[in-house]
């Protein structure tokens, strides 16, 4: 077998060589590494580290590991649009008795289409918000939240569409 060579300051991957050790019980040459972490690796199969085999102190692998369970747990990643803000309050509205406006939407009987229980299907239909001033609104505001109902509107455009019954219920609370 080839003797392996490897001389202070040598890098391979993420780790540093930093000094040779005394031989293991077992009569194996090892040698001290530094990975870019900062963690100290001792490794006395120095071929596994000339053949790529070791590249880091484990800090390699557990980064990997956490970017893909990220990719993986990931769907869409716009969670943080606006876009799916407006789709996550229009399911709020429509779907959950413990919201403040659910009285005014699903409590008389405003739902979401099937199809749109998906951000994703909201979103092909919907298309990217085209103005930051516009929000999510139903053409007619006595059925729900379907594709060919709604579209982007300013707050001038769904004021003018309001329920009266909503106006008559406010007028009668102030």
């Amino acid at each position: 077998m080839q003797r392996v060579v490897i001389t202070v300051g040598q890098r391979f991957g993420r780790l540093i060589a930093v000094k040779e050790m005394p031989k293991t019980a077992q009569g194996r040459r090892q040698w001290q590494f530094s990975c870019d972490c900062g963690t100290a690796k001792y490794v006395a199969r120095i071929d596994h580290v000339r053949g790529g085999l070791i590249v880091s102190c484990g800090c390699h692998r557990k980064a990997a590991v956490a970017a893909a369970v990220r990719v993986a747990n990931t769907t869409h990643g716009m969670t943080k649009t606006p876009e799916f803000k407006a789709w996550d309050a229009m399911l709020q509205r429509c779907l959950n008795p413990k919201n403040f406006s659910y009285s005014r939407y699903g409590g008389r009987g405003i739902t979401v289409c099937k199809r749109w229980r998906s951000f994703e299907n909201f979103y092909k239909d919907m298309g990217p918000r085209p103005h930051s001033k516009l929000s999510i609104h139903r053409i007619d505001n006595d059925k729900g939240y379907f594709p060919k109902n709604c579209k982007w509107a300013t707050r001038a455009e769904q004021y003018a569409n309001r329920t009266d019954a909503w106006i008559t219920r406010r007028a009668n609370i102030t």
